[in-house]
């Protein structure tokens, strides 16, 4: 049973245009040649006439310049639309300096994916699950598996955004640095290959830390798409499980 749902044309042109007119925040993500950038903004400005949508985002220019896609590149956009999580994959038009931050033009799409927002609140896994986690940076990725630096930890909690795992001699991982997360829910079960953002790490003693997740680059790409409507699917039998338990074993 699929939980992603597709809107129709209309439906897709209605949610747009009152984003705009609500100048409701989204993110963009962009998978360049350093790997997944994140940026928030908001809908400027929508022309249904040309098919394009405008949106401002603020970023700290540094000294290597904003660090922004060139046109034609791809990018993943997402937004809160009431209890429904929409997103869709683009393409680049420009970019150019406003008084207000910077002006992102891209493709609008003519057809809305969207998710149930409560498949992106954590659900923790069942008191007999050992779920091992094996996660390496980002950039040891285009090293050989034998090469890279590939760490272990316990899977502790799961939502569509994000995970939450424990592990040891994890001390040396830096906050904001991007991995790719390995993981199976089940022995006969495909296993997850996601992009991960380090957003949170948490000492809980003997050596061992919590860390936490956020995924990332999910809307921009058909294959992300479909790990992310996999990845929805899990949470929502994890969710109907939790449900099921008495109430001493949760």
């Amino acid at each position: 049973m699929s939980v992603t749902k597709t809107t129709t044309i209309d439906q897709c042109s209605d949610i747009l245009r009152e984003a705009v007119c609500r100048r409701l925040h989204l993110t963009l993500t962009y998978r360049g040649p350093a790997g997944w950038r994140c940026y928030k903004g908001i809908f400027a400005q929508a022309a249904v006439g040309e098919a394009i949508l405008r949106a401002c985002i603020k970023i700290d220019n540094g000294p290597e310049g904003y660090g922004l896609p060139r046109a034609g590149s791809a990018l993943g956009a997402s937004f809160r639309f009431g209890h429904k999580k929409c997103m869709f994959a683009s393409t680049l038009r420009s970019v150019r300096e406003a008084n207000e931050g910077l002006i992102v033009t891209l493709d609008a799409p003519t057809r809305l994916s969207h998710l149930q927002r409560r498949v992106f609140e954590r659900v923790t896994l069942p008191p007999d699950a050992a779920i091992a986690v094996r996660f390496w940076h980002e950039h040891d990725d285009a090293k050989p598996p034998q090469e890279r630096d590939i760490r272990y930890a316990q899977l502790e909690d799961l939502s569509a955004g994000g995970l939450r795992m424990r592990g040891s001699k994890v001390g040396d991982l830096q906050l904001h640095s991007t991995f790719r997360c390995a993981f199976s829910l089940q022995s006969n079960s495909p296993t997850f290959v996601l992009d991960a953002v380090l957003m949170h790490r948490e000492e809980v003693g003997n050596g061992r830390a919590s860390l936490g997740f956020h995924f990332i680059g999910l809307e921009a790409t058909q294959q992300g798409q479909h790990d992310l409507e996999r990845l929805a699917r899990a949470v929502h039998y994890l969710q109907r499980q939790n449900k099921q338990l008495p109430r001493k074993d949760r």
